[in-house]
């Protein structure tokens, strides 16, 4: 291999250095037909050595279909089945393939090497975490049986229809007299999901978070209780006033669109309003929202704990006048708006869309982000840039992530 591009690239790689933004360069390089072609003879070579030799490196097979398999499959193009013998790019698809028999490369070194563990050998190959592409939201009817919304097609509940739509939206329809109700969560690593119920209103749940309400309202009030972040758009009727709980928070409505984020790992929870008018109340509290404002309402702090930043500690209900729309409604938006945001709170957002966890080593760092960015990242690129701002880590087994001091 005699391109000293294609040269760079795979000494990044065994030496644990290339990045994520590297390796969308390699693949943009692969598209030059004869590197590409360079490039496949020698993953070939390199394979069939690896194959001939009598010697095992360490799960080498095992990782490398493994992770092919992981990697097609996040290709959205073709299935993939066990990985054998050579001709992989001419199989697979040269973008996905070739990025992925990096992998044979630290086996190929150590067999050249006669078999001697060193440290280059064993630079970790991190797996990535995906944004995610389905929905993994749950019902729980009214009997505590559990309904998968991916699995979901039609369902009747006592005169009421629930409907999957083609665009993955759920729709409840119908009238009834009787009192149920259902529990739609929406755990951490799953799609954000659009929920309209029996009114005409909807309700977009961010990930790790549930809502209870009614299979149909009756009566002379509608209520649902949230927990986590929900964006509603409340149909308008007069007679009968919409109201949102959470704890003794309480957000009461007549026909309006706001969102509510009451996260429990958050030191409390904001309602923003975006048009109409809503109260808050908490305990004997309550304020007038206007459009563009924001309630913030913090939980009590046990004694033994500190209050995280994000929200004042005060008690009662904080009105900020001019809240940052934008970056209330990244989430909704398929953004990550890190404006002006501690390293805590960041981190707990990718916790959630991620399904992963956060240890600090030791104090968290103390820095203030800004910026924005898309959803759809896998997790290895949005840690990439806030590399770039001082942002140290470490990735271990179990979708674990380190924050470095």
């Amino acid at each position: 291999m005699k391109d000293q591009r294609l040269t760079y690239y795979i000494d990044k790689y065994t030496t644990g250095t290339l990045s994520a933004e590297e390796l969308r360069s390699f693949a943009a390089l692969l598209k030059d037909p004869e590197l590409r072609e360079a490039f496949e003879e020698y993953m070939e070579e390199s394979w069939v050595e690896i194959e001939k030799s009598d010697m095992d490196f360490p799960g080498v097979t095992q990782r490398v279909e493994e992770a092919l398999a992981k990697r097609i499959a996040a290709y959205d193009t073709i299935s993939a089945p066990p990985v054998r013998r050579i001709s992989f790019m001419r199989r697979w698809g040269w973008a996905a393939a070739s990025i992925l028999l990096l992998l044979a490369i630290g086996a190929l070194l150590w067999l050249r090497s006669g078999g001697r563990t060193t440290e280059v050998v064993h630079t970790p190959v991190i797996e990535d975490v995906q944004a995610p592409q389905t929905s993994k939201a749950m019902i729980t009817l009214a009997d505590g049986s559990i309904i998968n919304v991916d699995s979901l097609r039609t369902l009747s509940l006592r005169n009421i229809a629930v409907t999957k739509m083609p665009d993955g939206k759920i729709v409840y329809t119908g009238n009834t007299q009787e009192v149920a109700y259902n529990t739609l969560s929406n755990p951490k690593g799953s799609k954000v999901v659009d929920l309209t119920l029996t009114d005409g209103s909807r309700i977009w749940l961010n990930a790790g978070s549930s809502v209870t309400y009614p299979i149909a309202f009756t009566g002379s009030e509608r209520n649902l209780n949230i927990n986590g972040e929900a964006y509603l758009e409340i149909a308008h009727d007069q007679d009968r006033p919409f109201y949102v709980t959470k704890g003794d928070m309480r957000v009461k409505v007549l026909g309006t669109r706001f969102n509510v984020n009451a996260y429990d790992d958050e030191n409390g929870m904001t309602v923003t309003l975006l048009e109409g008018r809503v109260k808050v109340r908490k305990g004997n509290e309550e304020e007038l929202l206007k459009p563009g404002q924001q309630a913030q309402i913090a939980y009590a702090i046990p004694g033994d704990q500190k209050a995280r930043p994000g929200i004042k500690t005060e008690p009662g209900i904080r009105i900020v006048k001019d809240a940052d729309l934008e970056r209330v409604m990244a989430w909704k938006n398929g953004l990550f708006n890190f404006e002006g945001a501690d390293l805590e709170t960041v981190m707990r957002q990718l916790e959630k869309w991620y399904a992963i966890t956060v240890i600090y080593e030791k104090d968290v760092p103390a820095l203030r982000l800004g910026g924005e960015m898309k959803r759809d990242e896998s997790l290895l690129d949005v840690l990439e840039i806030l590399k770039r701002i001082g942002v140290n880590y470490r990735i271990e087994e179990g979708r674990k992530l380190i924050v470095l001091p």
